[in-house]
Parts: C-alpha cells; sequence; structure tokens
C-alpha cells in the first residue's frame, strides 16, 4: 500500500490506535494531520514524524473546531483525500452500569463523543472531498457496536450508529467519489485497557480465540486497507478485527 501525495486527516491521533495509524500512513508516503484534545501530544508525535505532518488542537464534539480543523489542512496541504474519524475517550465520570443506572448527562456525553464526532467530520469533510472527485472516509466502531457490550450500553449504542452512518454515507455519497467504511476492533492495548487489573485484562482475553489483544499497529493496517486502492470496490464495509472475540458470548466481556 503506498499513500504518495496523499493527504490524511486523523482525529485522536495523540491515543493509541490513532497514533499508529498516523505512523503507518506518513511510512507509507502520506501527508497528516493529527488532530486530537491532547494538543502536547498530537504536537510531539508531529514533531516526530517530521516531513509533512502538522498537529491540530480540536475537541470533536464542537463542530465548529471540526470545521476548521479541515479548513486548516486545506490551507496547509489544498487537498483531504482520507479522514479517520478515530477519536474516543470516556466522558469524565464514566463507570460501567446496567441502563437504569446511566444518567443522563453521562449518556449524552457518551453519545456526543462517540457519535456525533463521527457525524461532525464527515460533514466538514464531504463538501471538500465531492468538489475535489472523491475521498476516503474511515471511521473507528467496535465490535462492541454489533452485540451486546454488557454495562456499556451508550458505548454500545454509540458505535452501533456509527456502523449505520458510515452505510448512509456510502449509499448517499457514492456518486461523488467517496467511499466510507469502518473498522470495528475488539479489546486493544491501549491506554485505558493496560489500566485495568490483571484479572481484568485475563477475564477479557479469555473471550478472544486468538488468546490476546490487538495491538494497535493491527488496527491501523485495517484502516489503511480500507483508506487504499486495494479497497477501491469496497464501501458500506464494517471489517471486524477483533481476533475472533465477536464469536464468543458478549458476557466475557463482563468486568465484574
Amino acid at each position: 500500500m503506498k499513500f504518495d501525495g496523499k493527504v490524511a486527516l486523523v482525529t485522536g491521533a495523540a491515543g493509541g490506535i490513532g497514533g499508529a495509524t498516523v505512523r503507518a500512513l506518513a511510512a507509507k508516503g502520506a501527508a497528516v494531520a493529527l488532530a486530537d484534545c491532547d494538543n502536547a501530544g498530537a504536537q510531539a508525535l508531529a514533531a516526530e514524524l517530521g516531513g509533512e505532518a502538522i498537529a491540530i488542537g480540536l475537541d470533536v464534539t464542537r463542530g465548529s473546531e471540526v470545521d476548521a480543523a479541515v479548513a486548516q489542512v486545506m490551507d496547509r496541504f489544498g487537498r483531504l483525500d482520507i479522514l479517520h474519524n478515530n477519536a474516543y475517550a470516556p466522558p469524565a465520570g464514566w463507570r460501567r452500569g446496567v441502563l437504569g443506572e446511566i444518567e443522563e448527562t453521562t449518556w449524552r456525553a457518551v453519545i456526543d463523543v462517540g457519535l456525533n464526532s463521527v457525524l461532525f467530520g464527515v460533514q466538514a469533510a464531504l463538501p471538500v472531498m465531492c468538489a475535489q472527485g472523491g475521498g476516503v472516509i474511515v471511521n473507528t466502531a467496535s465490535i462492541s457496536g454489533m452485540q451486546v457490550d454488557y454495562g456499556n450500553a451508550g458505548y454500545a449504542a454509540a458505535k452501533a450508529a456509527v456502523i449505520s452512518l458510515t452505510k448512509a454515507v456510502a449509499v448517499e455519497y457514492a456518486p461523488q467519489g467517496v467511499r466510507c467504511n469502518c473498522v470495528c476492533p475488539g479489546p486493544t492495548m491501549t491506554r485505558r485497557l493496560a489500566a485495568l487489573t490483571e484479572g481484568e485484562q485475563s477475564r477479557m482475553k479469555a473471550g478472544i480465540p486468538l488468546g490476546r489483544f490487538a495491538d494497535p499497529s493491527e488496527i491501523a493496517n485495517a484502516v489503511l486497507f480500507l483508506a487504499s486502492d486495494l479497497a477501491s470496490f469496497i464501501t458500506g464495509a464494517a471489517l471486524v478485527a477483533d481476533g475472533g472475540a465477536s464469536l464468543r458470548a458478549s458476557n466475557a466481556f463482563r468486568s465484574g
């Protein structure tokens, strides 16, 4: 896969999957814009990558900031070929709990960062991509959006909606040359997963046929495939990269 001459914008770029994705894209020749609420982290990674890498600080739950990020990419590079809507972080105060225990403010915050941020990214990128004759959008969903994630209904609902949104974009904007797909990771060794206890990690691994967590680079490989010309006839797809976890009962992911 080669991305020479391509320009990519990745949200959540200072995190595990986002960071792995920008590293892989840059290694394959793409100019990358690293967008994250952790601006210092994005700046540090952009400096490490060098070349045509820029960092953009933004809150993905604010549509105006996402619009401004796309405008900044256009000012710097003059085009946008790839958008990876990847940002997600649990809102302050979030904890696992069944539906009857979820507070309204927490629910709204999860939907805001898990779903609305993707909508804002899509809406900001589509006019640019349509005007230039096409582009590729890859959204990070989750296997939680394809099955029950016990005690995590808000996240599961948001990611299920991301899968549906992906399909809607694929149908509505195919005539303009825009492809839209999503990747559905299983448990991946990011900072959030690394913070779990050894016992919690062991219980999660028990539900994964391959017996381990994904490395962020493995999810990045799936993103790059969907963004590449190798996937030129693929749109509206939800690519599962979970080590077989979704083939097991959802109760394997209970942390209690």
